[in-house]
């Protein structure tokens, strides 16, 4: 029997698929670009989607403004800045709401996030789940040398749920870092690979980074709680 009391959730294709903030991003930014410069917004936002469907990561409004002669010094600060302080239309997976619903009569709710604080914020308020968590952790860019796969966005979740870490799941997406943060805090991991996930072809490169279980959705993480044992308050 587990003694686990709480869960927490990493966000971005977690509890909604990230790929649409992106896309949502470069709408914004299509829109400004056609103001500032006259180019049609809906090209823009093609060609950007483009570069990102063809695995353009970091450097996508570079490549852009070097594919229309634009001088990237000059505009690509202000699409970063338009792309980050857009309000985003954004919706959780379909079986976000009803599991944490569930969930939350068990369990205390949290959620541990980290980029610019802004952004993650933004995307909260969009998806309207404050509500089903008891608390938020937010690691913004002046924390960044504290990002998971650090330990301690997790172990400032547990304390915020006041439980020990052993009594905490976290459920990510990221092999890269999700896991192994869960495992330096002493916590169980739990991968969710969701199909259209922007990393859910990518397997850990380390035993330590692996998850201690693996689903593709809420109610398969509901099963494999109930599976390994039962929760207490």
């Amino acid at each position: 029997m587990t003694g686990w009391r709480a869960i927490g959730f990493d966000l971005d294709d977690t509890l909604y698929p990230e790929r649409a903030f992106v896309l949502s991003g470069f709408e914004a930014v299509a829109g400004w670009i056609e103001a500032e410069v006259g180019l049609p917004k809906a090209a823009t936002a093609r060609e950007l989607t483009d570069f990102f469907s063809g695995g353009v990561r970091g450097d996508t409004f570079d490549r852009w403004l070097k594919s229309h002669d634009l001088p990237v010094g000059s505009y690509r600060e202000r699409m970063v800045e338009v792309y980050r302080r857009h309000a985003p239309r954004l919706a959780a997976y379909p079986d976000v709401v009803p599991a944490l619903q569930r969930l939350r009569k068990t369990y205390r709710l949290g959620l541990a996030t980290e980029g610019p604080a802004k952004v993650q914020h933004a995307k909260l308020d969009a998806l309207g789940l404050r509500g089903l968590l008891q608390r938020v952790v937010i690691l913004g860019e002046g924390d960044r040398a504290r990002w998971k796969p650090e330990p301690w966005p997790l172990e400032r979740l547990a304390d915020a749920l006041g439980v020990a870490p052993g009594e905490m799941v976290y459920v990510g997406d990221n092999p890269a870092k999700d896991f192994l943060a869960a495992r330096r805090a002493g916590m169980t991991g739990v991968r969710i690979r969701r199909p259209d996930g922007l990393h859910s072809a990518e397997e850990p490169l380390a035993p330590e980074d692996a998850p201690d279980g693996e689903v593709t959705d809420l109610p398969g993480l509901e099963a494999w709680l109930v599976e390994r044992g039962v929760a207490h308050r």
